[in-house]
């Protein structure tokens, strides 16, 4: 007799002709007592939705296989036979979307992972609410956006603070860590702006803690840091603060992904944006060792649209999915050589919906701001210029103790150390009466550089500087991140007639000796002070440029400082409408700190 070919039957003689019995697997679930049950019902009895420590597990019919496709992160696991999803609230969320009232069993683990998506419509529901508590224990009264922003992402596990720059985002961190309670917290971001958040933890924080800025030195030293911190006992918190650049290189990037992280927070997190490259794969890897997660910028997409992926894979890949690929082809709508350009966007409805669900987002021109700010941007020089800029100090001082300096002469070596700050050192060739300028550091240009790529494209910025070296550092800056420049200088008058700054320029460097009265630069909120000289006039006449009757929103300016040098001298003179030069001198003379 011959026996009946069922699925999966295989003979019970080796493969030879004649009497044999075909037998099935026999699969043992829960109801389960006879093999033809599990031969007649497999895809009945096998359908379920579970969770699989990072991820979630569908079995269900065939006739379900497009729709689960369509879900963002969704793969087929053949050696498994199920599909997969990243296990995240919004994952979760979807997936009881598409099964809702269907016969498809759920285990208790999913259920609670898609419990969890609660509070993420809890917070949406009340993102810009107008009345909202106080931040707990905060040193410092939050002004409403920062309210906002701290009630909406406390109790998401992962959020974008779309906030301009300005608005004080950095506090909401601040506060956040604190009130979750964060015994290991890792900060990535530029390296310029490193030194910023130990300044920001004292400023808005509550009680110690061991705030660890990793600004200088290789990253096998910084890696040896780091290693040191997580082995002491966990006595007081941790926050571990490093660059885009040293995170993702060996032999960092293994002690940072094989550590249990409280909070990861990427600030101007657009510089993660590229998915394919190391940066983009290791942070992806800090996803699944992180409790928290926020992504901090002003302008989370520069570019474009596909931008956001790497910062949202990072966020919840369960958003967008894990697939950059698939996340192209769905967005953007593809064409020219072998069909990869984008010739235009799609779906951009849906794009937005699922950018919102996690993201809070505030204007530089919200109400509540102050007219003006100034924000100090300190930089570190590196190793050539701190020895050439050491050895003329020494020098300097040397003079000022012996009572041979004039005002007129200090104010000549004022601005030679002033030069070294900007990272260029004058060489005077006395055989043949000239003087060449050598390039020694660029610490001033990256740190200008991070500033101007975290604002649109569009956004106008007046930069002040002394040099015109300076000028050609700013223009080289504003071609990188494709800003038209122009410039206001002895060479050159880039305004209007009406001395205004044009329409057509984005970025406008200014020489501070050149913008006196009479011009009118409120076309921009955001000024940058590259280098300054030692006039306090000068730099009182160019804020009026910026902030005056005609501006409409608030002001920031920002100051390029290099640590423990004259910037923070003229910096200190200039805000107390003091001079410059005689705030050096007695520095030097031991008058003053």
């Amino acid at each position: 007799m011959r026996a009946f070919p069922l699925p999966g039957a295989r003979c019970d003689d080796g493969g030879h002709q004649g009497h044999r019995k075909a037998r099935v697997p026999f699969r043992k679930h829960a109801g389960l007592t006879t093999w033809e049950k599990g031969y007649q019902e497999p895809s009945r009895m096998l359908n379920g939705i579970s969770v699989d420590g990072e991820r979630i597990a569908i079995r269900a019919p065939y006739a379900y296989k497009d729709a689960i496709k369509e879900l963002p992160g969704a793969t087929w696991s053949k050696a498994r036979g199920v599909w997969q999803l990243p296990a995240t609230p919004s994952a979760a969320h979807n997936v009881m979307q598409l099964f809702a009232g269907k016969p498809i069993p759920q285990s208790d683990s999913f259920k609670e992972l898609a419990s969890r998506y609660v509070n993420v419509e809890a917070s949406n529901a009340r993102k810009y609410a107008e009345q909202l508590p106080p931040v707990p224990n905060e040193k410092q009264v939050s002004w409403l956006h920062q309210k906002q922003a701290f009630h909406y992402a406390f109790n998401m596990p992962a959020s974008m603070l779309d906030m301009g720059m300005g608005t004080g985002k950095t506090k909401v961190v601040v506060d956040l860590v604190r009130e979750w309670k964060c015994k290991r917290t890792l900060i990535i971001c530029p390296n310029s702006v490193v030194r910023v958040w130990p300044k920001e933890f004292r400023k808005h924080g509550v009680g110690s803690g061991r705030i660890m800025p990793l600004e200088v030195g290789s990253v096998a030293a910084k890696r040896d840091k780091v290693a040191q911190q997580l082995k002491l006992p966990d006595a007081s918190p941790l926050v571990v603060v490093l660059g885009y650049d040293s995170s993702w290189r060996e032999p960092m990037d293994k002690v940072l992904e094989h550590t249990e992280w409280d909070c990861v927070i990427l600030d101007e997190s657009h510089k993660a944006k590229s998915a394919s490259g190391k940066r983009g794969k290791f942070i992806e890897g800090l996803y699944k060792n992180s409790t928290h997660r926020l992504c901090l910028t002003g302008t989370p997409m520069p570019h474009d649209i596909l931008d956001a992926f790497s910062q949202y894979r990072f966020l919840d890949p369960g958003i967008f999915g894990k697939s950059f690929t698939i996340f192209k082809r769905k967005y953007a709508e593809l064409g020219g050589y072998k069909g990869y350009e984008v010739k235009g966007w799609q779906n951009e409805d849906d794009f937005q919906k699922r950018f919102d669900s996690i993201c809070y987002h505030v204007s530089s021109d919200v109400l509540d701001l102050p007219e003006t700010q100034h924000i100090e941007i300190e930089v570190s020089l590196g190793a050539k210029a701190l020895k050439h800029y050491n050895e003329l100090e020494q020098e300097f001082i040397t003079e000022v103790k012996a009572g041979t300096v004039t005002v007129a002469n200090a104010l000549v070596k004022g601005l030679r150390l002033h030069q070294i700050t900007s990272g260029y050192l004058p060489i005077d060739d006395d055989v043949r009466g000239t003087r060449e300028i050598e390039r020694i550091d660029d610490a001033k240009e990256q740190a200008l550089f991070d500033l101007l790529e975290a604002l649109p494209t569009l956004e106008p910025v007046v930069v002040f500087c002394l040099f015109k070296e300076d000028i050609e550092v700013v223009k080289r800056v504003s071609e990188q991140l494709g800003r038209r420049f122009d410039e206001l200088s002895g060479r050159r008058n880039g305004l209007t007639s009406d001395a205004t700054m044009p329409e057509g320029v984005d970025t406008l460097a200014v020489q501070i000796q050149s913008g006196g009265v009479g011009i009118d630069l409120t076309r921009a909120a955001y000024a940058v002070y590259y280098s300054v000289g030692y006039n306090s006039g000068d730099y009182e006449q160019s804020l009026r440029r910026i902030h005056r009757p005609g501006q409409t929103r608030p002001s920031f300016y920002y100051h390029l400082i290099a640590a423990g040098t004259v910037d923070v001298d003229i910096y200190a003179a200039n805000a107390s409408k003091a001079s410059a030069v005689q705030r050096i001198l007695k520095r030097y003379k031991g008058e003053i700190e």
